[in-house]
This record gives structure tokens, C-alpha cells and sequence, in this order.
């Protein structure tokens, strides 16, 4: 074989006829054209081109390979590769894959696309507009579970329940918080559940005012308004179908007040009586102003608790008038166990007056009647218990005034006897208004 080796070959055109053509062809032994180099076409032809170190191949088919990176202002025609990237954000596939960072447009001209839903399988999330009832739904396995209709109402479907407590939807912040929305039985109530012994709370304006605890215990942050509008009768029902069941009021976090049946709320109550009880003195109001107080000791005080008095602390029951002391008083002392009623002056110094009646000793069963001169209290009447009549005074021991006439014959006084009756019998004295005394065997004109 031989080799030519030539350092550089020119063709030249004659200055005078530049559009002579400027040619080199190479050719083989048979005349075939091995490289043709056309000047006025900048053309090549040949059958093959290949780099020294191989990169860039032209072969007899006008196939082009390359393997290193091209870089071109522009490819004009059909390209055909197995895989193409633009930059570090596109990437054509040869699967029929495009992955971009972001896509640019309505996507109005692509095709094989349902711009209406995300779908995978059987599972999708679908827009539907036909005009006024635009709407999006959520399938999940081909069963709508979520739809938000053209008015804002959102849907949640959980479709056929297996009983009591299915979660219906639910809210979660971290795994342990979290509201659910359940099937509460196999009625048709519905409500909300809190997991573990979370607490359900209601807040507004950010602040809470209802709290449900994990053991049903509900607490009221304000004020509880009930049947403002309620046209009905019943308004509150408490209590339970067995057990203690009764209402405590709370101050400062001691239950000083209840309300509720007597055989939960006093010793020996009876399960039909209603009791209200106080771990204090039980006061009944007028408006603002004390009217009734009923002390720990079964005291019962009418008009008001003033701090000064000095009728007997064995009197049950008290009564006065306006601000001042004790006015009248009832009730039992210890000392011999007598019942009486007392009155006193307005300063409540001092028992001007009483009646008392003893159970025991040796009054046993009279009724007396004091009365207070200012040198103390002091038995003035007495009636026994066979009837008879006593008094003591410094005066007169028994008065007696009428309103009839000196003129009139009417009885100022009279006696008379009968062993079963007190408004009936016979009787045997009288004296009247105009002086005249009579009795049974004898009458006497006025007496001088």
C-alpha cells in the first residue's frame, strides 16, 4: 500500500471568472467518489467521517452519532432520541414520561388528559360544573366519601356503619390529639368523641367556656342561660334513675349549699320529701333584704338576723319588725321545759312581756302571764290547769269596763257553773253596768 502525504492542497478560481466553481474530489480506483468538496456549496460529500478518537461518527446513511454533548443554536426536522434533558429541570422519557419543575399554560391544547379530576385507579378527586351545580367530590375504592356543593356545605359519606362508635371524620393534631365525628349507636345519632381521657373543650373568642371531661363532668365557665324561649312547662329535669342524685352549689370551691331529695341530704329523710340544706344558717330574701334564717341549731328568725337581743336562745322561732330587735318570740326553754311566747322592746334589752306554759314541776300545766313594771319580769295571771283564774297586782286585781250607758241593764259580770260546757250553765251571780247585783237567791238595786 502506498501513502501520499500532501501538506496542503488549494483550488483556486481565476480572479477574472469567481463564480468558476472551486472543487476537489478524491476518487478510487473504480472512479468512485470518495470526498467531494464543493466551494461554491461549502458542501462535503463523502461516505463517512469518523473523529480520531471516535466521537463523532457520519456514516453512509446520514446517520450522525455523537458522543459527546452538542451544542447547537438550532435543530430543525424530526428528532428521535431514546432520551432527551433540557438543563436540570426537563426530561423526556422514553417511556412517555415528562417530568418539569413547573409547566407554563391552560393546557388547553394537550390531549389524553381529563383536566376535570386526579385519578388514580378507582380513587380520584373530580370537579363538576354543568352550569349551577358546581361542585368537588372525593372518591376513594369508587365511592364518593366527600363532596363540597356550590353553596360551601361540605359532605363527609362513611357509607354503611358496622355499629355503635365508627368514626365518621376526624380532626388531628400529633397522634394522640385528635375530635372525632361518630356513629354514636345503631339509631341515627350521630356526636363527638375525644380519645383516652382527653377533655372536650369549647372556646370562643379564644377563650374557654365549656369543658367536658373524659368522666362526662361538664363546667361552665359563665353565666347559663335555660328556656328563654322554651314555651313549655318542665325546663330543667336533674337527677338519675337510681343512686344519690341531687344540686350543690359551689363558693370558692366548698359545696356550702344542696338541693334534692331528704333521704340523700338529711339523716332519716324519706326518698318522697325534697330537703334543701346548708352547711351554715339557710336564709330566705325579699329583694335584696333578709327576711327569713333558719340557724344550724333549727332556729327560725322572721324579719331579718339583727347582731343585739336578749330574748331566750331557746327560741326556736323569733319574729321583729323592721331593724329593730326581736318583737315577739316562740319557743321552748330548757329550764323545766316550758313553751312561750315572748315580747320585747325595740331596743331588744329587755322581755317586757310573756306568756309560757310548763310541761313539768310543779306548774306543771298552767299558763302564765308576765309582765315587766321595770324592776323585771314578774308573774302577774295565772290560769291552772283545773281552770281557776289567778292574778296579782299593786292596784286593781281585776278591772272591768263597759261601753253601754249608766242607763243600760247589761251584765258587766257574771258566774255561772256547768261540768261539761264552757258557753253554757247556769248562772248564779251577775253584776251590771247600772250598779245592780244579783244572784241566784237574792237581787240588789245599786250598791252606795
Amino acid at each position: 500500500m502506498s501513502t501520499l502525504r500532501i501538506t496542503n492542497i488549494e483550488a483556486k478560481a481565476d480572479p477574472s471568472s469567481p463564480t468558476v466553481d472551486e472543487k476537489i474530489k478524491l476518487t478510487n480506483s473504480n472512479g468512485d467518489i470518495l470526498v467531494h468538496i464543493d466551494g461554491k456549496t461549502s458542501g462535503i460529500t463523502t461516505i463517512g467521517i469518523n473523529t480520531t478518537a471516535g466521537n463523532i461518527k457520519f456514516d453512509q446513511n446520514s446517520n450522525v452519532v455523537v458522543t459527546g454533548i452538542i451544542t447547537a443554536t438550532k435543530f430543525v426536522g424530526t428528532i428521535e432520541p431514546t432520551s432527551l434533558e433540557i438543563g436540570s429541570n426537563i426530561k423526556l422519557g422514553n417511556a412517555g414520561v415528562i417530568t418539569a419543575t413547573s409547566y407554563v399554560g391552560d393546557g388547553s391544547a394537550l390531549t389524553g388528559i381529563d383536566a376535570t379530576q386526579i385519578q388514580t385507579g378507582n380513587t380520584s378527586v373530580q370537579t363538576v360544573d354543568t352550569g349551577s351545580d358546581g361542585h368537588v367530590k372525593i372518591n376513594t375504592e369508587g365511592t364518593e366519601r366527600l363532596r363540597i356543593a356550590s353553596d360551601g356545605q361540605a359532605t363527609f359519606d362513611k357509607g354503611a356503619v358496622g355499629g355503635a362508635n365508627q368514626v365518621i371524620s376526624r380532626f388531628q393534631a400529633e397522634s394522640s390529639r385528635r375530635l372525632d365525628i361518630v356513629w354514636h349507636d345503631s339509631g341515627s345519632l350521630m356526636g363527638f368523641n375525644t380519645p383516652s381521657n382527653h377533655s372536650y373543650i369549647f372556646k370562643t373568642n379564644g377563650t374557654e367556656r365549656v369543658r367536658i371531661s373524659s368522666a362526662g363532668d361538664a363546667t361552665f365557665k359563665h353565666k347559663v342561660s335555660i328556656g328563654d324561649s322554651y314555651t313549655g312547662g318542665e325546663i330543667v329535669k336533674l337527677g338519675k334513675s337510681s343512686g344519690t342524685s341531687y344540686l350543690a352549689h359551689y363558693n370558692g370551691g366548698t359545696a356550702n349549699g344542696f338541693i334534692g331529695h331528704a333521704d340523700q341530704l338529711v339523716s332519716g329523710g324519706s326518698a318522697t320529701d325534697y330537703a334543701v340544706r346548708a352547711t351554715s344558717n339557710l336564709i330566705f330574701a325579699n329583694g335584696a333584704t333578709e327576711s327569713v334564717r333558719i340557724t344550724p341549731s333549727g332556729y327560725a328568725y322572721f324579719g331579718g338576723y339583727p347582731t343585739t337581743h336578749t330574748v331566750a336562745s331557746g327560741s326556736p322561732i323569733k319574729v321583729r319588725s323592721g331593724a329593730g330587735a326581736w318583737g315577739i318570740s316562740i319557743g321552748m326553754r330548757s329550764i323545766n321545759d316550758f313553751a312561750y311566747i315572748g315580747f320585747t322592746d325595740t331596743n331588744g334589752t329587755e322581755q317586757i312581756a310573756e306568756i309560757y306554759s310548763q310541761r313539768i314541776g310543779a306548774s306543771n300545766g298552767h299558763i302564765n302571764f308576765s309582765t315587766n313594771n321595770g324592776s323585771g319580769s314578774e308573774t302577774r295571771v295565772r290560769i291552772s290547769n283545773q281552770g281557776e283564774f289567778t292574778n296579782r297586782s299593786t292596784a286593781y286585781c281585776i278591772g272591768a269596763r263597759s261601753i253601754a250607758s249608766s242607763s243600760s241593764v247589761n251584765t258587766l259580770y257574771f258566774g255561772a257553773h256547768s261540768s261539761s260546757s264552757l258557753t253554757t250553765g247556769t248562772i248564779t251571780y251577775e253584776v251590771y253596768t247600772n250598779g245592780n247585783v244579783k244572784n241566784s237567791n237574792n237581787s240588789y238595786s245599786q250598791l252606795s
